[in-house]
């Protein structure tokens, strides 16, 4: 029997990437690699902080085996947003308190 598999993936604004996928036949692993690391096997729904990540596009490849033996595989892209780093600095009186981020 032959396997497919449609997936969408997602970034949130913190840098977590969720890649769901819906199989024509029930699933006995899931492989994983992002940027052609080397894949490693991994849960479905499939989430992972990328903010270590350079920012811009990049691609997850997701390799499935079916219980049957049937293996079929996709790649979606994600972008990973720069994140700015803050520095914040305070003071307070008795009645107020400031703070200001740059």
């Amino acid at each position: 029997a032959s396997l497919s598999a449609s997936c969408s993936a997602a970034t949130s604004a913190s840098n977590i990437l969720s890649v769901s996928c819906t199989t024509s036949s029930p699933i006995s692993s899931v492989q994983c690699s992002v940027d052609g690391e080397t894949p490693q096997s991994c849960t479905h729904p499939y989430t992972r902080d990328v903010s270590t990540l350079t920012a811009g596009s990049h691609q997850i490849s997701l390799s499935f085996v079916s219980v049957n033996g049937a293996t079929t595989s996709s790649t979606q892209s994600f972008t990973v947003s720069a994140v700015q780093s803050l520095s914040c600095s305070s003071s307070q009186t008795s009645t107020r308190l400031t703070v200001s981020c740059s």
